[in-house]
């Protein structure tokens, strides 16, 4: 099946369409960057993609997702993993559009692109567990795909990539709806990196905050990010 091909200002359209684009004084989770050096910290910004706000109306997710086989359309590729939470719905759409625009000689044997997540275990791992380990333990060598949501460091998708390793897979690439920075294959240790759209945005660590020196750390947003929790760390009420 021929896809649609979505041009970059469709993709734009998307996310803006879907509020999930919010412009202002954000504190995002704690980050490790650049992803596998071992080094957390705090930074701010001020844009935020809400992925949330992705999957709340599932159309847009879908147009997204369907954009994203398309441009896997000719790589073997057996199983799509995605991190949780946000990307378990994305990589269950990438694999049913992949599985109905890929050449039948390129499914797998099981006869459609197969599709799950990987989980959080602590803070430094992830995992991919339940009854998909089992499967792609039984399939040591089968061509894996990390679909993300969004990148900020791509820690995430990293530790996804190493966890599929360890079941025996076969990692092929990586590839994010949107990326905030420029994430490369040394970020996901060797891994082809791609992405639907790069989402410019400025963002500091937490004590060279430029809009914290500018207008006060009560400039924060509760809305999104983690502002309420910095307020906390930084003994501020607002």
């Amino acid at each position: 099946m021929k896809a649609e091909i979505l041009s970059d200002e469709q993709i734009s359209r998307t996310f803006t369409d879907c509020h999930a684009i919010y412009d202002g004084h954000v504190v995002f989770t704690k980050k490790e960057i650049p992803a596998g050096s071992g080094k957390w910290a705090y930074f701010h910004g001020d844009r935020y993609v809400d992925k949330c706000e992705l999957i709340w109306l599932p159309t847009n997710l879908n147009k997204l997702a369907r954009e994203t086989a398309r441009r896997l359309v000719g790589k073997k590729i057996d199983v799509i993993v995605g991190p949780e939470k946000g990307a378990i719905s994305l990589a269950t759409l990438v694999a049913i559009h992949l599985t109905e625009m890929q050449d039948s000689a390129l499914l797998p044997a099981w006869g459609e692109v197969a599709a799950c997540f990987s989980e959080k275990v602590g803070t430094e791992k992830m995992e991919i567990k339940r009854v998909f380990a089992e499967h792609i333990r039984n399939n040591p060598g089968c061509n894996v795909w990390i679909c993300e949501d969004i990148g900020n460091s791509g820690s995430s998708a990293r530790k996804t990539v190493i966890a599929a390793r360890e079941l025996g897979a076969n990692v092929v690439g990586v590839s994010f709806l949107g990326v905030r920075r420029l994430i490369t294959s040394d970020d996901m240790d060797g891994v082809p990196v791609e992405w639907l759209i790069m989402i410019k945005g400025l963002m500091w660590p937490e004590d060279e905050c430029a809009l914290c020196k500018r207008d006060g750390v009560g400039s924060v947003s509760l809305t999104v990010g983690k502002g309420e929790d910095f307020l906390k760390r930084k003994e501020v009420s607002k």
